[in-house]
């Protein structure tokens, strides 16, 4: 019976943090570090700090270069798309207003659900 609840939750563990076959593991893993530096920043009602903004510029360098170079999948560009055009180039726009969280809370939601299923959705 322990051993049939370890694989459940095994099961469960493993849904929950899927990843679409098309993303790399380490694209999924920049990602969230920018989606967890843009959270912060967004709930304290911030700028990003200098070494905050570098994280970020090194994300867009790094996919930007591989798009570039047609090293990135389909999914992936979605994802980069995504993450640098509505999530970092857009954080003033949706910071300012309270009116915008929700256009921030549609952006986190595509982007979890390109990571999860490589669509938008």
């Amino acid at each position: 019976m322990k051993r049939l609840l370890l694989v459940i939750i095994f099961f469960l563990v493993a849904c929950g943090n899927k990843i679409h076959e098309n993303i790399d593991e380490r694209m999924v893993e920049d990602t969230k570090q920018v989606m967890e530096i843009v959270d912060k920043a967004y709930k304290e009602d911030r700028e990003f700090t200098d070494r905050e903004q570098a994280k970020l510029d090194d994300y867009q360098l790094l996919y930007g270069a591989k798009e570039k170079d047609g090293q990135l999948t389909e999914e992936e560009s979605l994802l980069l798309l995504l993450v640098s055009g509505d999530l970092i180039d857009r954080y003033d726009t949706y910071s300012l207003l309270n009116s915008n969280k929700e256009f921030y809370d549609i952006t986190i939601n595509r982007i979890n659900n390109v990571i999860k299923t490589g669509e938008v959705k």
